[in-house]
């Protein structure tokens, strides 16, 4: 009996923060999952569709939403008004993408080629706490990384 209550009071030690990270949601890594299945549905979408998809990242507005090549000016607009808002306490800080540089302001669009590779690009997001991560979406490989910390190019 005492050898049984040990193994299942071992058992739940290890089990309980896994079941707290299951059922409490967290804002942060709800966001970073959420810009990694982008890119990686993106990816997949531009090579089955034969388009060229774009992340586009507002910055002031802290907003995320997906476009193609072939949108009209009006289904454009929709797809920004009706696009994912980042949870409060969360706010992207910054894109870095390699060749048309840092994007501190504005939009930062992050383009997805038909011929299966992205923009390099790193996402650098901040929380209210000033816990600061990066998510680099691969150029070639299907799924995006995440790092804790500032990471770019030039480090």
């Amino acid at each position: 009996m005492i050898v049984t209550l040990g193994l299942i009071s071992v058992m739940l030690v290890f089990s309980v923060p896994r079941l707290q990270d299951v059922l409490i949601s967290n804002d942060e890594q709800s966001v970073y999952r959420k810009i990694i299945a982008y890119s990686s549905s993106l990816k997949n979408l531009a090579v089955l569709e034969q388009k060229r998809f774009f992340l586009h990242l507002d910055i002031d507005a802290n907003r995320i939403w997906i476009t193609y090549d072939q949108m009209s000016q009006e289904e454009t607009l929709q797809a920004s008004k009706k696009g994912y808002a980042l949870p409060k306490g969360i706010r992207i800080a910054d894109l870095e993408i390699l060749g048309k540089g840092r994007v501190l302001s504005g939009v930062g669009v992050v383009s997805f080629y038909r011929d299966a590779y992205a923009d390099p690009t790193w996402i650098h997001l901040e929380t209210d706490e000033k816990k600061r991560s990066s998510i680099f979406i691969e150029p070639f490989l299907s799924k995006a990384r995440w790092l804790e910390g500032t990471v770019g190019f030039e480090n």
